[in-house]
């Protein structure tokens, strides 16, 4: 069902993905339980779903959970988690709240440095991100 989910995502049926991750996460959450790993990674695949639909209030929701559960089971330098942590920070950006999501990514690009390496794509897609933020908050007006 998983890979259907993501067959349907990048071939633009997004809201047949969205249905088809619900089932995903509603089997995972019956059987595995709330916190389970794969449970948390269907939480996040549905998450990234409502991004891509403009429904970012949603998306947010769901990865706040996501990255509660993660930083509690997995721990904070756990990949998953450092996913979660990025994830939300990107929803953030898109929300316009772009200081929250610099605190979120100063965490995040070292965790993945340590964790993953400091040439592994996702760090530097991390640090790119990382910088574009340090930059529009520099600029922003402070309140």
């Amino acid at each position: 069902m998983n890979n259907l989910a993501a067959t349907l995502f990048a071939q633009g049926d997004l809201a047949g993905a969205q249905e088809m991750q619900d089932g995903v996460l509603e089997v995972h959450r019956r059987v595995l339980g709330p916190e389970h790993p794969d449970t948390l990674t269907s939480q996040n695949n549905l998450a990234g779903t409502l991004f891509a639909q403009g429904d970012l209030a949603g998306a947010r929701a769901l990865e706040e959970g996501v990255l509660e559960a993660c930083r509690r089971v997995l721990g904070p330098d756990h990949p998953d988690t450092l996913t979660s942590q990025n994830n939300l920070a990107h929803t953030l950006f898109r929300m316009n709240e772009p200081a929250q999501a610099l605190a979120l990514m100063i965490e995040v690009v070292p965790g993945r440095t340590k964790v993953l390496g400091p040439r592994h794509p996702d760090t530097q897609d991390a640090a790119a991100f990382l910088a574009k933020l340090q930059a529009v908050v520099a600029v922003q007006p402070q309140s």
